[in-house]
């Protein structure tokens, strides 16, 4: 989640090649794609996520798909 919000889409890219799991959730119920697409000038980090298997239609704990947040 780190890279999330630092916006190192390099580091997000890696990580996703090396099999971290991009449709994980945090405490709160997130996904790094939600927190993504929250943070505003986030677009290099989103197609990194999305390119290394995050499902678009992951609800977070409010019932949000990561399509209502854009």
């Amino acid at each position: 989640m780190e890279y999330v919000h630092s916006k190192n889409s390099e580091k997000v890219e890696k990580m996703c090649g090396a099999g971290l799991d991009p449709n994980f959730h945090d405490a709160h119920g997130d996904s790094p794609l939600t927190l993504a697409v929250d943070a505003s000038d986030n677009r290099a980090v989103i197609v990194a996520l999305v390119g290394g298997g995050a499902h678009l239609d992951f609800r977070n704990s409010e019932g949000q798909v990561n399509f209502n947040a854009c």
